[in-house]
């Protein structure tokens, strides 16, 4: 009897343990839940978790998305490079950064460190959206990077950071966008803030440098692609992920081209006499997808306009159905591993409106772009 207990509470333990292992394996993957939409991001952001450099936001999600703040930056910079907050000016530098900010203790170490400065008009502009130009400049000084000779992209020529842009182009921590350009006055993401962050602090997570005179390849895969980052026409987003269904999934799928207006409408009505004029207030827009398909683990993969959805600048999705018919070529079809193909999907928006598309929404393999022409 009191071996059959002892093996009993042997076995017992054994699965004790299996079960917290596997939990705690399973929760070091799923730290915050928005990671499976950047998957390009997750690793360096779970990096910054285990480091004690992010924390996430008060809803448990990181907030992939969301354009981070100056504060914010200077708060994931402050803990990044371990400033010391104990020995820092206690009345503010700054007359818009109050002293009892959760980021004010964070903004003036980075102040007194030299790794940020304000504005000429003596603001630090705490709630302003971070802009690449600015993390460029931010990392390049943070961690005293080698200074970058070359010129990696076409349109930094009249940004005051070209050389902060460079050197981080010099030393892996960004290749731009893949179409040549860097684009430095948008926006940045916490998911993409959190990528060059990484890639400061820990050489691992760098990347090839980018090529000099701005001949990035166009085939390059699209470094960070978020609503804040889309993919442009002719730019190639390269996505590999797991579906629940089919397993294993690699392709390549490219804007070609992008119409919208009056001219999208011709299109349209010329394809069939049958398809409705756009509504009062809108506008039909037609984008043209190329497909490739690399590897498949179950054939084939199945494209169609179900995929797509219209987003507003203003980041609302369009609701509204729309159906069209006679496009040619039509972008509904199955695709076998080495196949390619290239058709038009459509979206009816607001008049006004500068749409993204985005791919698989919320998917792994979610993927942006530009269709504003």
């Amino acid at each position: 009897m009191d071996d059959t207990l002892k093996k009993c509470g042997i076995i017992v333990v054994a699965i004790l343990s299996y079960v917290l292992l596997f939990s705690s394996s399973a929760a070091a993957t799923t730290i915050f839940p928005d990671l499976k939409k950047v998957p390009w991001a997750e690793e360096e952001i779970n990096y910054l978790y285990d480091q004690e450099v992010v924390k996430g936001l008060p809803d448990g999600s990181f907030g992939v998305f969301d354009n981070i703040n100056r504060s914010d930056a200077s708060l994931m910079l402050a803990r990044a490079k371990n400033l010391d907050t104990n020995n820092i000016p206690k009345n503010s530098l700054f007359p818009d950064v109050d002293e009892s900010a959760y980021y004010f203790e964070a903004v003036q170490a980075a102040v007194e460190a030299g790794y940020l400065n304000g504005y000429p008009n003596g603001d630090f502009g705490p709630k302003d959206t971070l802009t690449r130009e600015q993390m460029a400049k931010i990392i390049a000084e943070s961690f005293d990077l080698e200074e970058g000779n070359g010129q990696y992209f076409d349109d930094i020529s009249n940004s005051w950071a070209k050389d902060f842009i460079n050197t981080i182009a010099a030393n892996g921590i960004s290749n731009g966008t893949g179409d040549g350009s860097f684009k430095p006055s948008n926006s940045i993401s916490r998911a993409e803030f959190s990528v060059m962050l990484a890639r400061g602090m820990n050489d691992d997570y760098k990347v090839e440098p980018a090529p000099e005179d701005g001949d990035s390849s166009s085939d390059q895969p699209l470094e960070d692609n978020s609503r804040t980052n889309p993919a442009n026409i002719g730019d190639i987003v390269t996505v590999e992920h797991e579906d629940w269904l089919d397993g294993y999934q690699k392709y390549e799928i490219e804007l070609k081209e992008s119409i919208s207006g009056n001219e999208a409408w011709e299109i349209i009505r010329n394809a069939n006499i049958f398809n409705d004029p756009p509504e009062p207030g809108m506008k039909y827009v037609l984008a043209k997808f190329r497909i490739k398909v690399l590897d498949l683990e179950e054939e084939p993969y199945n494209i169609n306009h179900a995929k797509f959805d219209a987003v507003s600048k203003d980041g609302v999705k369009y609701d509204n159905w729309v159906s069209v018919s006679g496009l040619s070529p039509n972008l509904r079809t199955d695709i076998y591993t080495g196949g390619e193909h290239e058709g038009w999907t459509y979206f009816m928006v607001d008049e006004t409106d500068e749409p993204l598309a985005v791919f698989n929404q919320s998917g792994d393999d979610e993927v942006w772009f530009d269709i504003s022409n």
